[in-house]
């Protein structure tokens, strides 16, 4: 075959496929506007579901205006029924110090100690308290103690109270409910030469 004709071939098939391309690029174009019209067909069929901006506005301050307005009319309403309180709240009532028993001190030997002392109770705390008009002499190393004898000759059975604190005035200590049902004289003791120097017995 000579070359002019196999030049001629070659043109031949490229005139040919490029036909065929057109066709069939002519056929996809056809088939993508029949579908993009049956699309848009099918949109404009569904329902219209667009809201009129102006006419939302407006539903939805009705809307609120009756949210607001229906509890005001319940509080109204309902406060009429409530009861009126009080503006100041009671005080708590406050524990009540009982004096449960009482006695005043007498001197021993060349010690002077008077004044009453007393047993007493606020609400559940108990303590034994000297009066104001308690006084004492003075000497070495004074101690209170709870006994079971007005009188005793040592205090190795008593309950040990606490040094005391001044020589006048009152003066408390604390002791417990036991201790309180078990002592019925309170004595005031020299430790440094174990020697009483007052006692008082609680009635």
């Amino acid at each position: 075959m000579k070359k002019y004709q196999k030049f001629i071939l070659g043109g031949l098939i490229v005139l040919v496929l490029v036909t065929l391309s057109a066709i069939v690029y002519t056929f996809l174009q056809q088939n993508n506007q029949k579908r993009v019209e049956d699309s848009m067909a099918e949109v404009a069929a569904l329902p219209d579901r667009s809201i009129d901006v102006n006419t939302f506005d407006k539903d939805s301050n009705t809307s609120k205006e009756m949210i607001i307005e229906e509890p005001n009319d319940r509080i109204s309403n309902g406060s009429q029924n409530l009861p009126t309180l009080p503006n100041k709240m009671e005080p708590e009532s406050q524990p009540v110090v009982q004096i449960l028993k009482s006695g005043n001190f007498e001197s021993v030997k060349n010690y002077q100690t008077s004044g009453g002392v007393g047993l007493e109770q606020n609400g559940d705390n108990f303590s034994i308290n000297l009066a104001e008009d308690f006084s004492f002499s003075g000497a070495p190393d004074p101690v209170m103690y709870l006994c079971n004898e007005a009188n005793p000759r040592s205090v190795d059975d008593c309950l040990i109270l606490g040094a005391l604190q001044n020589n006048s005035g009152e003066q408390a200590w604390e002791i417990s409910e036991t201790e309180a049902n078990q002592y019925n004289n309170v004595i005031l003791w020299c430790r440094a030469f174990n020697v009483l120097m007052g006692t008082s017995s609680l009635k």
